[in-house]
């Protein structure tokens, strides 16, 4: 089954531990969500959506949430407070040039919410800590 994600993606969430903390600490997923799963019978690495018979069961071999965009939306607060992160960052909340480099808007997303939830950025391999102003 296909998904919406670009590989750079599934990377940075992957690595994003603080997120994967919120949702791995019991495995436990929704229909419609999407997993990164290693398992004997599915090859390490594979990304299934979880359908109605899956919710509420725990995932042992659960390795990372992939949140959708309106996901992570909600981790910033929801529709007005992702608007009020964007509009922060586009008015200098970020390092200059540091959403251009990002090929989707999930990418983009989370990078905005590492970086004004956490205080991280990625740079093309792991989330590092900024230097506190």
């Amino acid at each position: 089954m296909s998904h919406p994600f670009t590989q750079a993606y599934v990377k940075m969430i992957s690595a994003a531990s603080e997120i994967q903390e919120l949702r791995l600490k019991d495995r436990i997923f929704e229909a419609g969500e999407h997993v990164l799963f290693e398992s004997p019978f599915i090859s390490n690495g594979s990304i299934t959506t979880i359908d109605d018979r899956s919710t509420g069961v725990p995932q042992e071999n659960a390795l990372a949430w992939l949140p959708q965009l309106h996901q992570l939306m909600e981790l910033m607060g929801g529709f007005s407070g992702s608007l009020e992160a964007w509009r922060r960052c586009l008015t200098g909340g970020a390092p200059k040039g540091y959403l251009e480099g990002f090929k989707s808007w999930d990418e983009c997303a989370l990078a905005l919410l590492m970086l004004e939830r956490f205080h991280k950025k990625w740079n093309g391999t792991a989330w590092i800590e900024l230097a506190k102003a």
